[in-house]
């Protein structure tokens, strides 16, 4: 009878660890797009902004060599408030980013101990160097072994 039991629990937990090693490739990928996503944004932004600094400063030579001074200034406040709006925009992706980054230290660990049993480390291994419970270290490396079979 507690054979049973014990064997119904290691099936559960091999179902409960291949479920949730599916669950973060689907999440990791899904976090790794948007922060390429987030990443095109900022570079784009970055761009922006050096274009737009370029282009005050030629602006402030034409100021100095035309007597159109009204238009120019007006068109030196127009970039400067563009360049104010892109730097906003630079710190909100920048912000995001960040915090996108730390809303994953759970995914780190199991990133870290995913590596590690890559590198043929043990149960005790990983337990200690990844700070997860036994139950979680031994699931790792059941869906480890189970993908690298399957490979």
């Amino acid at each position: 009878m507690s054979a049973l039991v014990i064997t119904i629990i290691a099936i559960l937990s091999l179902i409960i660890s291949i479920t949730l090693s599916i669950f973060f490739k689907v999440s990791q990928s899904s976090i790794n797009s948007k922060l390429a996503i987030l990443e095109s944004q900022q570079q784009v932004s970055e761009l922006l902004i050096h274009e737009m600094t370029s282009t005050i400063k030629s602006q402030d030579e034409l100021i100095t060599n035309n007597d159109q001074n009204i238009e120019n200034e007006q068109v030196i406040k127009q970039l400067e408030y563009r360049i104010k709006s892109l730097q906003n925009d630079f710190i909100s992706l920048s912000q995001q980013v960040k915090q996108f980054l730390d809303h994953q230290p759970e995914d780190k660990l199991y990133t870290r101990a995913f590596k590690l049993a890559a590198k043929g480390a043990d149960v005790e291994e990983i337990i200690s160097e990844c700070e997860l419970p036994r139950a979680e270290a031994e699931m790792l490396l059941s869906v480890y072994k189970t993908n690298q079979s399957n490979s």
